[in-house]
């Protein structure tokens, strides 16, 4: 009695791992037709930006300091893993000068800040993780069921783990939202 209990739980087991398994597949695959990411090789947005600086603020809670970026543009290269921002920069202070505003991140510049901006755009996620063996689950937020896929980095943390990356995908196949964590000196793991 006790072996056929062991064997049906061994035998659910494995098939609830291989659904599991192909359920990350189909709600990849249904959200890169959804968003037309299966040919998609680059992406281009404008706009207006701030970068602001943790570290220039009485209160981590803010408020901060914003420097606006104007004409801000950014190209990735989805299948490089390369993106390029540019724009004009304002001066957050009264007296200070505009600049320029330039950030390029190469194929070969592999760190996890770097490769961050690419993986948090809804088709560089769906890419990465097609690439990296994610996983899925349901989650039911604000009154709406999500498919939460999930994967890890290959880029890991100076604590020697790799990232973790959450995409949440709504019920139209839309890659809604993307969160992971960063070290920060002085929040620890940082949400992003």
């Amino acid at each position: 009695m006790v072996r056929k209990v062991l064997a049906t739980a061994l035998f659910m087991t494995l098939v609830f791992m291989s659904v599991s398994a192909q359920d990350s597949k189909t709600v990849l695959s249904n959200a890169s037709k959804a968003l037309g990411a299966d040919a998609l090789t680059s992406i281009t947005f404008s706009g207006s930006a701030s970068n602001i600086n943790f570290g220039q603020t009485k209160s981590i809670n803010g408020p901060y300091t914003l420097n606006p970026i104007t004409n801000y543009t950014r190209a990735i290269d989805l299948n490089a893993s390369a993106s390029r921002a540019t724009g004009q920069t304002a001066p957050a202070q009264p007296g200070g000068m505009p600049g320029n505003y330039n950030q390029n991140i190469t194929a070969a510049q592999t760190g996890w800040t770097n490769q961050l901006e690419i993986a948090l755009t809804p088709w560089g996620f769906l890419k990465a993780a097609a690439a990296n063996n994610a996983t899925v689950r349901t989650q039911r937020m604000n009154g709406r069921n999500y498919n939460v896929v999930s994967y890890s980095t290959t880029q890991k943390a100076p604590a020697g783990q790799s990232y973790m990356v959450a995409g949440y995908i709504n019920e139209q196949n839309e890659v809604e939202r993307v969160e992971t964590r960063l070290e920060h000196p002085i929040l620890g793991d940082m949400p992003v």
